[in-house]
């Protein structure tokens, strides 16, 4: 039998003891999460150029522990053809036969009208707290494009076990670029219903964004999404979608999860998906619906940036901006509650509380004031 890098802790009392120390009352979730892992250390013996997206990727770059997540899905590019790909998920599965058995790849029922360089495997593994347990293997292949990885050497600890094996990941810009792809809901983007998917977006990305590894690499972010939207527009076989088109669906993307009633909150229908996602994933962060809306409005504020880009105006300005905003936001989440509340008023007073701007202003949250602030400027831009 094969011998498992993580066999110490897949087990149901380990298990359990991460649950209570991190507040996680699914412990099949906090199983995957390990599980993830070891079933990686085994593809990339035999899809050495891998490189990990997606949730699993986004810890090792957070500097603030406290915003991980657990992840429950493996998502690889690899430059290996198709073939290549499916061969050696035949090693995996041999190498794994005791432990996870892995099906052959998944065909989909959905859109017929695209046609993705991806293999999807449903596998189901020995589980030590339920009898069933499936997890979900996402590998792109033939993936050519110049991806700026990050090389992770050093014992690296996640959620309560340390990765201790060299692993390739999505660069910090590449990552936010690539998941920025995700919000064009009515295009190319995932479906706003899904059930968790979208507050899982809204958290990494912003995640991201408030954890720059010195600063934010803009037009890395921009080209990474401009390119993946390319990529994402010729895997149809018939369509007209154009990338102003995206850029056009990227512009509304908070309409479908935000509502303004003299006050930004979290629709109705929303809400609770993302109750259910902070509880599932989060454990004990206690993030909160007030904090996911500011997340919302930081990634708008990002994103019209990004438009403003792409929409002619000059890099220098862009990045001077930039700077501009999320520095003052960083400093604003370092102050006191009662010097936020008097910046706040500050802004409020410039537009004047019986102003439409300044009604809903003066209900918000200081970071929420300040970023919708922001959001005006840059469109005087």
């Amino acid at each position: 039998m094969i011998e498992l890098r993580f066999q110490s802790i897949l087990n149901k009392k380990s298990i359990e003891k991460i649950g209570i120390e991190y507040g996680f009352k699914d412990l099949l979730l906090v199983e995957k999460f390990i599980m993830n892992f070891e079933i990686l250390t085994h593809i990339q013996k035999v899809l050495s150029d891998c490189v990990v997206k997606g949730g699993m990727a986004v810890p090792f770059h957070l500097f603030d522990k406290n915003l991980q997540r657990l992840s429950v899905d493996i998502d690889i590019v690899t430059g290996k053809s198709r073939g290549e790909v499916i061969e050696a998920m035949k090693q995996v599965s041999v190498n794994l036969k005791d432990v996870v058995k892995i099906k052959d790849p998944h065909k989909p029922k959905g859109n017929l009208n695209k046609n993705l360089p991806l293999l999807t495997y449903f596998c189901n593994y020995n589980s030590s707290i339920v009898d069933d347990a499936k997890l979900k293997i996402e590998i792109f292949y033939g993936n050519n494009t110049q991806i700026q990885s990050k090389q992770i050497h050093s014992e690296t600890e996640i959620i309560g076990f340390s990765v201790d094996f060299p692993i390739s990941v999505y660069d910090h810009g590449s990552l936010i670029g690539d998941k920025l792809t995700t919000l064009p809901f009515k295009t190319i983007g995932i479906d706003s219903k899904r059930k968790l998917d979208v507050p899982k977006q809204i958290h990494d990305i912003a995640a991201l964004l408030k954890n720059p590894p010195r600063e934010l690499k803009l037009e890395l972010i921009f080209d990474t999404f401009k390119h993946t939207v390319h990529d994402e527009i010729s895997y149809f076989s018939n369509t007209t979608l154009t990338f102003q088109q995206i850029l056009d669906d990227l512009h509304i993307f908070s309409e479908s999860i935000l509502m303004i009633d003299n006050q930004i909150k979290l629709n109705r229908s929303y809400r609770g998906r993302f109750e259910n996602f902070a509880t599932e994933f989060l454990g004990n962060n206690r993030y909160q619906s007030y904090q996911h809306v500011t997340d919302i409005l930081l990634i708008k504020t990002f994103i019209e940036l990004m438009l403003k880009r792409f929409n002619g105006i000059n890099m220098e300005v862009i990045a001077e901006k930039a700077k501009e905003i999320f520095d003052g936001f960083f400093e604003l989440s370092q102050l006191k509650d009662e010097d936020k509340i008097s910046k706040s008023k500050k802004i409020v007073s410039k537009y004047g509380k019986k102003t439409e701007e300044g009604e809903i202003m003066k209900n918000l949250f200081p970071e929420q004031t300040y970023l919708y602030d922001k959001l005006f400027e840059i469109k005087q831009m």
